[in-house]
């Protein structure tokens, strides 16, 4: 449901100058209500008025780009594999 990007939420609120303390609140309460009601956390980010107050749709749906964990994944093979993916 994508709690998974909840460090991201965080990572992403603090940068755009919310406080650490207030901005962990918010994605816990978020996430939580996410795993419990079995919905999808972006959704439920979206629909909220005060991380609406800091960060826009488009950059949500940004952190919520999961291409994001896989970035380096041909350098992870070439060190691994001594592969070149190209």
């Amino acid at each position: 449901r994508g709690v998974h990007n909840s460090h991201r939420v965080l990572d992403a609120l603090v940068r755009k100058g919310l406080q650490r303390d207030r901005a962990y609140a918010i994605v816990q309460r978020d996430a939580t209500r996410s795993l419990s009601e079995r919905a999808d956390f972006l959704r439920i980010l979206q629909q909220d008025p005060e991380v609406g107050e800091w960060l826009t749709r488009d950059e949500l749906s940004e952190v919520f780009d999961d291409s994001f964990f896989i970035r380096n994944v041909d350098k992870v093979f070439e060190r691994v594999f001594g592969l070149d993916p190209n």
